[in-house]
């Protein structure tokens, strides 16, 4: 029978225990491999083999995120028939793929207070919708795996609140890793102003890629959801170049952002915009790490 299962982190690689498939002694531990996302193919059971299975009773087999260290009960030299809790390295060939460990706080974005908020998070360039996860109703904490080969989005939604998306590439990871990511949600009220984080466009071009699309599509969401919405949507550089340029270009993007809303059905009395350039700067211009959040299209709420 097989028994004791452990799925991985990667929600693709399951560990199991089983005295019926034949092995090195009285339960032995397997792996198998989901297939697709249908959950019902899976490869053909591998056993781990003897670096981790023994002549003696092998189960409840677990790991960490990060796929190195792994932990099992096996009564291997045990004691009068004890069993004991025994720490294995774990080969590449049974690792599971590569995954990051994402946490954070839901927060309001103007009192930095926490939020209970159900967490969202999809592939950025399909808009598939990956996961769902919920952050603490005590701090507002919340903790999501996100395999790697995918650049993801994120976002939060709780009542009377407007998202901040975020995003993450981990398209190309190859190893383990953790990363902090705290997520904002703005009052949905008038003269609020939000981010639209997840809008990309090339450098110094207004054309918009389609990684932004899925934040477009919730926005045109809101704006049928709340028919006497209206927004004024800004554009901003950083200060890198000629003043004038930029004005022009952050211009430009808006105009292109106002364009794809239209052809989604939203009026265009509905959507003012302003090109503001460089002269509304939100961080640092010294230095590319802070510079790069300045450029960026937020849109202020100006009528509800």
């Amino acid at each position: 029978s097989d028994f004791a299962p452990f799925l991985a982190a990667d929600d693709k690689t399951l560990y199991f225990a089983s005295d019926g498939h034949g092995g090195y002694g009285k339960s032995d531990i397997f792996y198998s491999k989901r297939l697709d996302s249908t959950w019902t193919k899976w490869s053909t059971p591998r056993n781990l083999g003897p670096v981790v299975n023994s002549p003696d009773f092998d189960a409840y087999y677990t790991l960490s995120a990060a796929g190195e260290d792994a932990y099992l009960v096996s009564s291997r030299n045990g004691i009068d028939g004890s069993k004991d809790i025994f720490r294995i390295s774990l080969s590449p060939a049974f690792k599971p793929d590569v995954v990051t460990l994402v946490q954070g706080k839901v927060l309001d974005a103007n009192t930095k207070k926490p939020i209970r908020a159900i967490i969202h998070y999809e592939n950025l360039i399909t808009g598939e919708e990956i996961g769902v996860a919920e952050s603490s109703p005590i701090d507002g904490s919340y903790t999501i795996v996100l395999p790697a080969g995918v650049q993801y989005g994120m976002r939060a939604e709780a009542p009377e609140y407007l998202a901040e998306n975020a995003n993450l590439d981990v398209a190309a990871a190859d190893k383990y890793s953790e990363k902090q990511q705290d997520l904002y949600l703005v009052p949905f009220k008038v003269g609020q102003k939000v981010k639209l984080n997840n809008i990309f466009f090339p450098q110094s071009k207004f054309y918009l890629q389609p990684s932004s699309f899925p934040e477009l599509l919730r926005l045109v969401k809101t704006m049928k959801q709340y028919p006497t919405l209206e927004i004024l949507i800004g554009g901003h550089t950083d200060n890198q170049g000629d003043p004038a340029l930029n004005v022009k270009l952050s211009e430009d993007r808006v105009n292109e952002v106002k364009k794809y809303l239209v052809s989604k059905g939203i009026p265009a009395n509905r959507l003012q915009t302003q090109g503001f350039g460089g002269a509304q700067p939100i961080a640092s211009n010294e230095q590319e790490e802070t510079r790069r959040f300045n450029r960026r299209v937020e849109f202020t709420i100006t009528k509800k």
